[in-house]
């Protein structure tokens, strides 16, 4: 009984500090009110708590324990879950980056690899073409010609006298199989004669400019040229000369 005397008393107490604080009037009276209310919960677990000697308090401690723990576990559940399910998505990422860069690595390698044989295939047709157009031009050189007039009159033949032209086109050089000149095929007149003449059809001198190697001994911006007018003929143009009236052709 003296139990529940000081817990009635504290109770009261409560509510005597409620009404005051809360200033009291009708404001300290609601508080006092809801103290009461409180009180009488709490009175009664105290009481008992305290004819059991404590006992409702371990109790209740115990339940708390209990639901704190089983709070506890569901958080660590949750956060290994979590930790599980980003570790997961890690691993996802890294595998899908991964599978990007190998495969964009590989497709690099392959397009280096198709390029480099294109490459590698245009190179050396490239120079198949040049060695080819080499040897052409090793095979089919032109004549010389010499690098001026003998004399004033460039009908008269190049100089030096040993060059190519006039030792095998107009044959002072005696060469078993090469057609001689005739007199009309030498001459300034340029006709019907030189085109049909025996030796024009051999070596088609007749209205054709042949190029030779030496440039003008008087001119280095012009070049030997022979024929057109006469087989004997020594002339000169330019060496970027693309004039229309003067045709050129390589000698057979």
């Amino acid at each position: 009984m003296g139990a529940a005397r000081d817990t009635v008393a504290e109770k009261l107490d409560n509510m005597r500090n409620a009404y005051e604080s809360h200033g009291g009037g009708i404001r300290g009276a609601a508080a006092a009110a809801l103290e009461g209310v409180k009180g009488i919960y709490t009175a009664g677990f105290s009481f008992l708590d305290n004819l059991t000697g404590g006992r409702l308090t371990a109790i209740k401690d115990k339940f708390v324990s209990g639901v704190m723990n089983i709070a506890s576990g569901v958080r660590e559940r949750f956060e290994s879950v979590r930790a599980a399910f980003t570790s997961g998505l890690n691993n996802v990422k890294n595998t899908v980056t991964g599978a990007v860069s190998w495969f964009y690595e590989s497709g690099k390698k392959v397009i280096s690899t198709f390029a480099n044989g294109i490459k590698s295939a245009f190179s050396g047709a490239v120079d198949a073409v040049k060695g080819g157009l080499q040897r052409i031009r090793n095979k089919c050189r032109v004549l010389t010609g010499g690098t001026g007039p003998r004399t004033s009159d460039w009908y008269s033949g190049g100089t030096p006298t040993n060059n190519e032209w006039d030792r095998f086109t107009t044959r002072e050089e005696v060469i078993s199989g090469l057609p001689a000149p005739l007199s009309s095929d030498l001459d300034s007149t340029l006709n019907s004669t030189d085109k049909g003449s025996t030796h024009n059809q051999f070596w088609n001198w007749m209205g054709v400019y042949s190029w030779c190697q030496e440039v003008y001994s008087g001119n280095s911006s012009t070049r030997a040229v022979r024929g057109y007018p006469s087989a004997r003929r020594w002339n000169i143009t330019r060496c970027y000369a693309s004039v229309r009236v003067r045709r050129f052709s390589p000698r057979p």
